[in-house]
This record gives structure tokens, sequence and C-alpha cells, in this order.
């Protein structure tokens, strides 16, 4: 079996000042502070007029695809080399695009095996004749506890294992919206390095869209 090797990949260097010209920092309207989880992220989205480095991904069963984390890490980091080469407050903001419908994509994830081999654990199927509800409103269900036991029983043991298993399982209840647990997993796991993790389906802000 090959070995994957980790490749750094720098962020570019920030545009010159005078890019400043062209963006004007403002204050972020309530309904979306109102719709961004608790943390420092949110904190900083009030504390007067900012800027953004925005990216954002439908979600996915366990945080989905590894590059979503990626995603949200390189807006964290691109905001604070910005931040500090332009002087001005620069907040990375994650948008979970909760009213994706597309439950085929969402419905499964693939991990390593104590084998080291690719493991597909899929949530269920939607009937082809079901209702297309979209993230926001499709919820875990039962299904989702025997997700986390397969995802408990089949892959290898590390000292990091207990900890990620109990980071997810706060997540992803049977009572939670696909798109809440991304969510909420996705803020315990980066808001405290100042993600705002912004929910766009929440009501405050379809009331002004």
């Amino acid at each position: 079996m090959t070995t994957p090797r980790v490749v750094a990949t720098p962020i570019a260097p920030a545009p010159p000042v005078s890019a400043l010209r062209l963006l004007t920092p403002r204050r972020v309207p309530e309904s979306l502070v109102a719709a961004t989880l608790p943390g420092p992220g949110r904190d900083r989205l009030t504390a007067g007029e900012v800027l953004v480095v925005t990216t954002g991904q439908q979600p996915g069963l366990f945080t989905g695809p590894i590059y979503t984390i990626y995603k949200a890490l390189s807006a964290i980091a691109l905001a604070r080399r910005l931040e500090q080469e332009w002087g001005i407050h620069v907040v990375p903001v994650f948008w979970v695009a909760g009213d994706d419908h597309d439950f085929h994509e969402a419905n499964h994830a693939t991990v390593l095996n104590g084998a080291g081999l690719p493991l597909r654990i899929v949530l269920r199927e939607r009937p082809a004749d079901a209702p297309a509800w979209t993230m926001a409103r499709e919820r875990g269900g039962p299904e989702i506890l025997e997700a986390l036991a397969r995802l408990r029983g089949e892959t290898p043991n590390s000292e990091f294992k207990e900890a990620v298993l109990s980071w997810l399982e706060a997540a992803y209840r049977p009572e939670a919206t696909l798109a809440d647990a991304f969510a909420h997993a996705l803020n315990t796991l980066l808001g405290d390095r100042g993600l705002a993790v912004t929910k766009p389906y929440a009501e405050p802000v379809k009331r002004e869209m």
C-alpha cells in the first residue's frame, strides 16, 4: 500500500494594501450574526466594521470529505494573513449550505478501517419517491447511532480515537438535522480558532432574503 505524502501548500502573498480601495469594511447584519454559532468569530462580527473571508460547503455525514476541513482552515489562515498585513479586522466565515437537498452526497462518509482500506459508512438511502428534504430538514434519525457504532467498531484504535468519537457523537444525534449536526461539529472543532460558522438556512436570515 502506498503511504500518503503530505505536501505543504503555502498561502500566496496578500494583495497590496492598495487593493483595500476596492473593499469597504461594513457592519454585519444582525440577522446573519443571529444565525452564527457562538464563539470568538461571532463576537468579532459584532465588534464593528469588518471584512470577511468566506467559504462554505453543503453538510455531510461526519463533516463530509476532508477537504471541507481544509477549506475552513484555509479561510482562517487567509483571514489572519490579511488582518496582519492590512491592519484591519478580517473574520473567517463558513457558510453551511443547509438548503442543499442532495442527500446522495450527504448520506455517507469514507474513512480508513483497521486494515488501512477505505470504509464507506452510509447513513441510509432515500427512496426515489421520498420527499427531497433539504439537509436543514433531514434528521439523523436512529440510523445515525448505527453509523457511529460502525465508525467506532471498524476504525483502528489510536490515542485520538475516543476524542474524535466524542466530538462527533455530541453533534450527530438522532434528533439533529444533518445541517445542524454539521454546523455544530465544525464550530466545536474550529470555533475557538476564530471561525464564524453561519447557518444561512436559519429563520432570521431567510426573513431578509
